[in-house]
């Protein structure tokens, strides 16, 4: 069903929390 976001989920999960976390920090 979501191939593709299981490849996106790890790759942007750990570079989009660390950005979007201290912008709003």
């Amino acid at each position: 069903k979501r191939k593709t976001n299981r490849g996106l989920t790890p790759t942007a999960t750990p570079t989009v929390t660390p950005t979007k976390r201290r912008s709003q920090s």
